[in-house]
């Protein structure tokens, strides 16, 4: 992740950088680490989650991160 966030250095203007895609993003531990240092690096972030693993303090976290955007899937009943 280091290495994808230096090579896009210098870029304007600076990309949306996306989690998700396959699997559940927030199931990695370092994910909120990650969209932290995206964040410092002037990244606007979107996250696509099933919902499942939005606690309330990672809901908290995500707000103090000040994600950009926050999708929740709905598959199924």
């Amino acid at each position: 992740f280091k290495r994808v966030l230096s090579g896009l250095e210098g870029l304007q203007p600076k990309p949306e950088l996306f989690f998700g895609g396959y699997g559940e993003p927030l199931s990695h531990p370092g994910c909120l680490e990650m969209i932290e240092q995206a964040k410092a690096a002037g990244h606007p972030v979107a996250l696509i989650s099933n919902g499942i693993l939005l606690s309330e303090q990672v809901t908290r976290r995500l707000i103090e991160l000040e994600l950009d955007k926050l999708w929740v899937s709905l598959d199924g009943a």
